[in-house]
């Protein structure tokens, strides 16, 4: 799972004045836009609100992955049903499900913060990096643990993906990407 951004530089540039530095800027101000737009903004490929949270009935177990990554608060004590954790409290109980888990759950949620982020231990948002640069082009992808969940995520929210308003950020920061550039290309030539 990988975004590709391409685009010959070199047919509008001398092909001295583009270099791999200027990819790597281009690479970075579009990956920094993608975790903004999805994690901090709640917004998915088109910039639209994320999908909200299933208000289905669920169980979040004390020992589950889900809740090594967020303890479990609020909610009812949910006691074991049979085996040895019969009568035990094994996990909480949300009558609203995951999505009242989510909002009892996170910390330092105010006025301004997003329902759906995302966010569960920060695992996905801190492994998006850039994977390949070329003089024409960059590659995004999700690294480590969190490419195994992140295609999943995916299907269910559609956020992966070049915004209309992550390629805005780009055409913003590509003047300063540029000038650096041409900087760096006079200065070597001089």
């Amino acid at each position: 799972m990988s975004i590709e951004a391409t685009h010959d530089f070199g047919a509008t540039w001398p092909s001295f004045v583009w270099d791999l530095k200027a990819m790597r800027d281009v690479a970075e101000v579009l990956r920094t836009s993608l975790v903004q737009r999805t994690f901090f903004e709640g917004l998915d490929v088109n910039d639209n609100g994320l999908k909200s949270y299933s208000t289905k009935p669920v169980v979040i177990y004390n020992k589950s992955e889900t809740a090594r990554r967020l303890k479990p608060k609020g909610g009812t004590p949910w006691k074991g049903q049979r085996g040895p954790n019969k009568g035990r409290v094994v996990g909480r109980f949300y009558e609203d499900g995951y999505k009242q888990y989510k909002a009892e759950s996170r910390k330092g949620l105010n006025e301004r913060s997003v329902e759906v982020d995302l966010i569960l231990s920060g695992q996905l948002s801190r492994s998006i990096g850039v994977q390949a640069i070329s003089k024409t082009g960059v590659t995004i992808t999700p690294r480590g643990a969190a490419v195994a969940y992140a295609g999943a995520t995916h299907l269910k929210r559609n956020w992966w993906g070049i915004s209309p308003r992550n390629n805005a950020d780009l055409v913003a920061a590509l003047p300063e990407i540029i000038g650096a550039c041409i900087n760096r290309a006079v200065a070597g030539k001089q």
